[in-house]
């Protein structure tokens, strides 16, 4: 492989496992919740909760979905 481009392989594997890395970080930071805390809500929070997070998921998936009237 010509050095120019070895390089360059080299420089987008780096920036991947730093990618990687920060995915890593949040995964981390999620699983630290309290549990206890969320075993003590009531059901009605935990539904919301659920709701919002469906929301949130729907809609990073529709902004990857390109829409056919565009």
């Amino acid at each position: 492989m010509h050095p120019i481009i070895e390089r360059d392989v080299m420089h987008a594997r780096v920036a991947d496992q730093h990618r990687q890395a920060e995915r890593d970080r949040i995964v981390r930071a999620a699983s630290r919740t309290p549990r206890a805390r969320q075993e003590k809500r009531r059901p009605n929070l935990m539904l919301s909760r659920m709701a919002v997070l469906a929301r949130r998921a729907l809609a990073s998936l529709s902004a990857l979905i390109p829409s056919p009237t565009r």
